[in-house]
């Protein structure tokens, strides 16, 4: 499993296919709803765009765009919807996340997924 401590912050590989593919070190972020990231990241994949949504985060909130694809995380493929984010982290929300079972140990630094 590809998750991993940097500067006290969780991280993930994620891997987005559009009509490109292309794997990222996302933020796992538990008060994220739903995965995203950086808008010109969604453009270079091709992916297609399929709505906007009232989004709020560290950078205010905002009407974002939606884009279909298909994301592969923690060893599943997963058909979702992900946000175009107006920030350079890709980050991993709780739409993903919430198919782990997974012990995190922040004073040790060490996750540990117990049913993938």
């Amino acid at each position: 499993m590809s998750f991993f401590f940097r500067s006290g912050a969780l991280y993930s590989k994620i891997k987005i296919m559009g009509v490109v593919t292309k794997e990222y070190e996302a933020l796992v972020d538990t008060g994220a709803a739903k995965t995203g990231i950086p808008i010109n990241e969604c453009q270079k994949l091709g992916l297609r765009a399929s709505g906007i949504e009232w989004t709020e985060g560290l950078f205010g909130g905002d009407y974002l765009p939606l884009f279909e694809s298909k994301i592969e995380f923690a060893g599943k493929v997963l058909d979702k919807d992900i946000v175009g984010l107006p920030i350079r982290i890709p980050i991993v929300g709780r739409d993903l996340i919430r198919h782990l079972k997974m012990t995190l140990d922040w004073r040790m630094l060490v996750a540990n997924v117990e049913d993938p």
